[in-house]
C-alpha cells in the first residue's frame, strides 16, 4: 500500500478519487474490487438500508472513515448509490431512523 502525506490525503480526498483512505493508506484497486464484490455477494446485492435488490450498489463504510471506521468487512455493507450519497458520513442510527421517518 502506498503512504500519503496529509497534505495529499485533503486533496485527494475532497477530489473524491481515493476510496477509504486510513492514515493516508488506500487499498489497491484490485483489492478494492474484490472486497466490493465479497461484500455485495455476502448481502445478497441488497442495500443494507432500504433493501432494494441490485441497481447501482455501492459498498458503503458503515461507520464513516471520517469517524473512526476500518475497511474491515465487518464495517462494510452493500448501499444503494441513493443511500450511499444520502448517508454520507452520518452515524448509521442516526441515518436509519431519518430513513424510518420518510
Amino acid at each position: 500500500m502506498q503512504k500519503r502525506t496529509n497534505e495529499e490525503i485533503k486533496l485527494w480526498n475532497k477530489r473524491g478519487w481515493f476510496p477509504s483512505l486510513i492514515n493516508g493508506v488506500r487499498p489497491k484497486i484490485d483489492e478494492w474490487k474484490e472486497t466490493r464484490l465479497r461484500i455485495f455477494k455476502r448481502d445478497n446485492f441488497t442495500c443494507f438500508y432500504c433493501n432494494q435488490v441490485g441497481g447501482k450498489l455501492e459498498c458503503d463504510h458503515y461507520i464513516a472513515v471520517s469517524n473512526g471506521g476500518s475497511n474491515e468487512d465487518s464495517n462494510l455493507v452493500t448501499a444503494c448509490k441513493k443511500c450511499n450519497r444520502a448517508k454520507s458520513n452520518k452515524a448509521p442510527e442516526a441515518f436509519i431512523k431519518e430513513l424510518s421517518n420518510v
